[in-house]
């Protein structure tokens, strides 16, 4: 029912919009059938506007087309393809069944107008009829750019219905222009955007989308547990030419995280990757810590442990650096100190794991001596 309202709503203010601005463009030859009758082109687009002035709206949507019917009936006369006297017509038919098979012959016709897609999407909203709805959803996106914010919504709430993808699927195919706005959809329901995920896995990796939306897909999908699908888009969008070719090997690309490294970039406290992408430099300051780099990664089968190569000045007394690792859905971490030239090893939570988060943190408290120094390789070992 939350999809239905949210149509609704959506309808309505769309249409009260739309509606007055076409009655504030009509009170000049309101009153004045000869002088609105030479607006335009034909007489019957200037009866058509007059028509559409004349419906009436409320909290429900389109409320009351019977004052409208008179010029609607003239308009149509003179063109039957005026769509929008046609959609008042059949909105004032008293028989549902009449009423919808009229809407959907006007919408088939070649010109399409803002109230016969308000009424469709009003019908939808009604009906429950997610198909029609997004039908129409989809030809006010196309036709009328300027009502993108409040229609996109919609489209949200649609997707969170059963029985969505499939249509989304057979409108993606044709290349929306309004592509990017549904794969950038953020406050929607979990099971919505889980299924923008699989939407952007079937339309492959040359979709229409920016860069910039699909990484953010990714970064959303992960933060909400979908992680299946996260990865997937991951792998789909990807540049794999900074890859190691080695499987237990982990690469410092830093494009997409959270599958690719999200860095720290601070003057003083940062991880930065080195000039060949073949490690990271890191610097915490006095007075300075937390989490420095992380990412998501497949483990590799097998796998049991991490082992990662260091070059720090943290010898002695001065504050360690920290590896962690734990699965992506779980907050139990383990963890290993780094300290000085050499390599640590770590070893992975027990269970079945088959994403792991990688940290590397560290603190250096007021007075310490900074960590400075790189982190030159990290890979999976099997014991």
């Amino acid at each position: 029912m939350r999809a239905v309202s949210i149509i609704a709503g959506v309808a309505v203010g769309l249409a009260g919009l739309f509606f007055a601005s076409q009655s504030a463009s009509l009170v000049a030859v309101r009153g004045n059938s000869q002088l609105a009758a030479q607006i335009g082109v034909f007489p019957a687009r200037a009866q058509e506007r007059r028509a559409i002035a004349a419906v009436e709206t409320d909290e429900t949507g389109i409320s009351n087309v019977a004052p409208a019917l008179d010029e609607a009936q003239s308009a149509f006369a003179i063109s039957p393809l005026r769509t929008e006297a046609a959609a008042i017509l059949a909105l004032g038919m008293e028989d549902s069944i009449e009423r919808n098979a009229a809407l959907d012959a006007t919408t088939r016709l070649q010109q399409r107008g803002r109230l016969l897609n308000f009424a469709q999407l009003q019908r939808a909203a009604t009906a429950n009829d997610l198909e029609t709805g997004l039908r129409a959803v989809d030809r006010l996106l196309t036709l009328y750019p300027s009502a993108r914010e409040q229609l996109f919504p919609v489209l949200g709430s649609f997707l969170a219905r059963d029985g969505a993808i499939a249509i989304f699927r057979d409108l993606l195919s044709r290349d929306p222009s309004w592509v990017n706005g549904l794969f950038g959809l953020r406050d929607i329901e979990p099971i919505a955007q889980k299924r923008l995920g699989q939407l952007r896995l079937e339309m492959g990796r040359y979709a229409g989308t920016s860069e910039l939306i699909d990484r953010r897909l990714v970064a959303r999908l992960a933060a909400q547990g979908f992680l299946s699908e996260a990865a997937g888009v991951y792998a789909l969008i990807s540049d794999d030419s900074g890859q190691t070719a080695d499987p237990l090997s982990i690469d410092w690309q830093d494009a997409v995280p959270p599958f690719d490294w999200d860095l720290q970039t601070e003057r003083d406290f940062h991880a930065r990757t080195s000039t060949g992408r073949d490690g990271l430099r890191v610097r915490i300051d006095s007075g300075r810590g937390g989490t420095i780099a992380e990412r998501l990664v497949a483990v590799p089968e097998g796998a049991s442990s991490l082992l990662i190569t260091h070059e720090l000045d943290n010898t002695d007394r001065a504050a360690p650096l920290v590896l962690q690792a734990s699965c992506a859905d779980s907050a139990e971490a383990a963890q290993a100190e780094m300290r000085g030239d050499g390599s640590t090893r770590l070893a992975l939570p027990a269970g079945d794991c088959s994403v792991a988060r990688i940290v590397i943190s560290g603190r250096a408290l007021s007075g310490q001596r900074p960590i400075r120094g790189e982190v030159t390789g990290l890979r999976f070992t099997a014991d």
